[in-house]
């Protein structure tokens, strides 16, 4: 792990066995990716490999085979999965509206069917939803929505989870990448291949760095406010007061990266080239589709303005 303040080596009792299942089924991720066995961009693969290690019963309650929803928990597992790059984290994005929207919106018989497949890796399907939609009684707690890629309407607790899981993911895509970098850079210096004390460089890592832990602790204290909103899910103030934080973290995050990714296509490490170039080829990758959640206007930015222009 990157060294961090914000993001310690051993997470909450409570979540260290299932934290321990996502790792290993990132190891194996990863050796599969590294050893050509996964295609670019096969989600159904990442899937495949991750299900072996109950990495989806992250967002399924407990009392239907999951591992629990718990917002710190969600944000943990994602960014562990974006370490891995964009396809095994798309695997875990995929999955977590559909099982919130479930959990939120099913009947008994519904959750006991569709949660205890959704754990075991087997993906919900936008069919699974219009069924939520069409037979359940909506909770006046969840009554605002955000409309799906495939037409259904997610609950307000998807997609925050979503969005909350994206800004983990891309702060462990983040990490990676700064690690790997860092790791690389030092080796050269030592080498001497590269001068130590090369500002640019420096600068490069300093502002990744920053952005790092700017990115973790707006994300993390978005996780602590939306336990809080769903241990009270009725209250106006905490759900205004989370869903903008939980904004707030994933636009911060998902530009994080977009500017690590700038600034190293711009920061030459040696004559030859640029430390873009030494990039992890599993960060290389594009996100598999441009977006799970088609969420329209507002914009992000707007959704945020509106809190803070009082609109």
């Amino acid at each position: 792990m990157f060294r961090t303040r914000l993001n310690p080596t051993k997470p909450p009792a409570a979540h260290r066995a299932v934290l321990e299942h996502v790792g290993a089924g990132c190891r194996e991720f990863r050796a599969a990716a590294e050893a050509g066995r996964i295609q670019p961009h096969n989600v159904d693969q990442a899937r495949e490999i991750l299900s072996r290690h109950r990495v989806f019963s992250v967002g399924v309650p407990v009392e239907f085979g999951g591992a629990g929803n718990q917002p710190l928990l969600v944000a943990l597992a994602a960014e562990r999965l974006g370490r891995e790059g964009p396809t095994a984290l798309f695997a875990l994005l995929a999955h977590l509206p559909a099982a919130v929207t479930v959990a939120h919106r099913g009947t008994l018989e519904q959750k006991e069917q569709y949660l205890r497949a959704a754990a075991a890796g087997t993906g919900l399907s936008g069919a699974t939803l219009r069924e939520m939609e069409s037979t359940a009684a909506e909770s006046t707690a969840y009554d605002n929505a955000s409309r799906h890629a495939d037409e259904s309407i997610l609950p307000t607790d998807a997609v925050l989870t979503y969005r909350l899981a994206r800004a983990a993911g891309s702060i462990g895509r983040l990490a990676d990448c700064i690690e790997v970098l860092a790791e690389f850079t030092a080796a050269r210096i030592q080498q001497e291949d590269v001068v130590e004390g090369n500002f640019p460089i420096d600068r490069f890592f300093a502002e990744a760095a920053t952005d790092l832990e700017a990115a973790r602790a707006i994300t993390y204290a978005a996780a602590e406010l939306k336990a809080e909103f769903d241990a009270r899910p009725t209250s106006e103030h905490l759900k205004l007061e989370a869903s903008t934080l939980v904004n707030e973290a994933y636009f911060f995050a998902d530009k994080a990266l977009d500017r690590m990714l700038a600034r190293a296509a711009e920061t030459p490490l040696d004559r030859d080239s640029r430390i873009l170039d030494h990039l992890p080829p599993r960060h290389e990758l594009t996100w598999p589709v441009e977006a799970i959640l088609d969420e329209g206007p507002p914009s992000m930015e707007n959704e945020i303005a509106r809190y803070y222009l009082v609109l």
